[in-house]
């Protein structure tokens, strides 16, 4: 499985909310079955996660960046 890693706003541009994936902060990680079944985009996998301005990763580099965001943020708060 794949995942793209956008900003909420531009993931609820297309119809994608926080509720039920995974977030950081103003980051969202949505699997690429959502953006393949996403009403509101077309085009192939790669043009949907440009249009929501993301990269497409694999599970582990999705897990990486994510907790290594929670770690950054956490050690900014102390």
């Amino acid at each position: 499985m794949r995942y793209a890693i956008t900003e909420i706003d531009k993931a609820k541009n297309y119809g994608f909310q926080p509720f039920g994936h995974k977030t950081n902060g103003d980051l969202i990680c949505i699997n690429e079955k959502e953006l393949f079944n996403a009403p509101t985009m077309s085009g192939t996998l790669e043009e949907r996660v440009t249009a929501l301005d993301a990269e497409l990763l694999s599970d582990s580099e999705a897990k990486i960046i994510m907790l290594n965001l929670l770690a950054k943020k956490t050690i900014k708060n102390q």
